[in-house]
């Protein structure tokens, strides 16, 4: 604010510029609502300048601030971004244009096309110009699509490491090692999960971002719910309960709110059958219809998961779970239907040579859980 008040006085709209822009990432950051004049603020200069980088930055600056709560006026910025991003002949431009442009992708779960034509190539262009923060970032996101929603865990695991060599000093090494514990928990290797966690837990307390908080808890819930005992489960709704408040301060968006409820539904329904007194097993079964219901009517609005801790076809086995539990058979039929639909509808995006169609169906739990329940219904 000093700086924007010097540059004021100086009349010098460049440096004014280039303060909107930081003025602008630590509002977005610290989810102070200024970021929407500021960001707005250094549009107007950076058109008013002609400095098309600045542009580019504002566009993206103000997208993310709108984020997945409103999407359509993030939308509308991204597209800006990515118009003018395209007509640039530079690799580091490129890398913007990638970012961009592979976010619809994930909202249809395209990930095979997601992961090859546009995380891959960012790794290669990071690498082409030395850009060691982007090629660690690079390396983390690979290591989620191939690992977390392609199924090839191992080799998901072994980039999310090489991820973590790079990015040892960064406070953004949280993402990677949250990925990292998401896999390992998907193969079972749940002391090493537990360790990554605990390794994670500092990190996020020096992350800026409440994001690394909001993802830490989900992966603690995740975790808590792998582990299946008793005393863990309760464990979960202690988890996600910091979630809800993040979500309700408006501090990160309401996809987390939709993975928490999918959490807490895994909890109830584990809890059911650990549950000594009948009127304790009702109250996990109405639960579970409840929290499965909220993370539905969440998903509908948005149309599309874009966070990690979750996917959509998880999000209507659980429903299926939910209404299971308690006696409705036919409606959850229906969401068994919907669940082993939504999984083949991603696995057919994946191309008939690719050995991920394999590990898409062989390799994730949740997909081996849907095809032995969806094989029940059609005997």
């Amino acid at each position: 604010q000093e700086a924007l008040w010097l540059a004021q006085e100086l009349g010098d709209q460049q440096r004014e510029l280039r303060v909107w822009l930081a003025l602008t990432n630590l509002y977005n950051l610290g989810s102070d609502p200024a970021w929407r004049q500021s960001g707005q603020r250094a549009l107007e200069l950076a058109r008013q300048l002609g400095a098309q980088h600045a542009e580019v930055d504002a566009l993206l600056l103000l997208a993310g601030g709108y984020g997945l709560d409103n999407l359509e006026q993030a939308r509308g910025y991204y597209e800006q971004a990515l118009q003018i991003a395209q007509r640039w002949e530079d690799k580091a431009a490129e890398l913007t244009v990638l970012a961009i442009a592979r976010t619809p992708l994930i909202w249809e779960g395209d990930y095979y096309r997601a992961l090859v034509e546009y995380e891959r190539k960012q790794l290669q262009l990071s690498r082409a110009i030395g850009n060691r923060y982007a090629e660690g970032h690079s390396l983390m996101s690979c290591g989620q699509f191939q690992g977390l929603w392609l199924g090839d865990l191992a080799t998901g695991i072994a980039l999310e490491e090489e991820s973590l060599q790079i990015l040892e000093n960064l406070t953004s090494r949280i993402y990677a090692l949250l990925r990292l514990a998401q896999l390992q928990i998907l193969m079972g290797q749940l002391e090493e999960a537990q360790a990554t966690i605990q390794r994670a837990r500092p990190v996020s307390e020096e992350e800026v971002r409440e994001l690394g908080r909001a993802g830490l808890r989900l992966v603690e819930a995740l975790l808590y719910n792998a582990l299946g005992d008793k005393l863990q489960l309760v464990q979960v709704f202690e988890a996600v309960s910091s979630v809800h408040q993040m979500v309700q301060n408006g501090l990160v968006s309401r996809q987390y709110d939709m993975a928490a409820c999918c959490e807490e539904t895994a909890a109830h329904l584990q809890l059911i059958p650990l549950s000594e007194r009948a009127e304790e097993r009702v109250e996990h079964q109405q639960a579970a219809l409840w929290t499965s219901q909220v993370a539905l009517e969440i998903y509908e609005q948005f149309g599309f998961v874009q966070i990690v801790e979750c996917t959509s076809e998880e999000l209507f086995y659980r429903r299926f779970q939910a209404l299971q539990a308690n006696g409705r058979d036919a409606e959850a039929t229906e969401y068994l239907q919907r669940a082993h639909a939504e999984m083949m509808r991603k696995h057919d995006l994946i191309p008939e040579d690719s050995h991920f169609r394999q590990t898409y169906l062989e390799n994730l739990p949740l997909h081996r859980q849907i095809q032995a329940a969806f094989s029940q219904t059609t005997r």
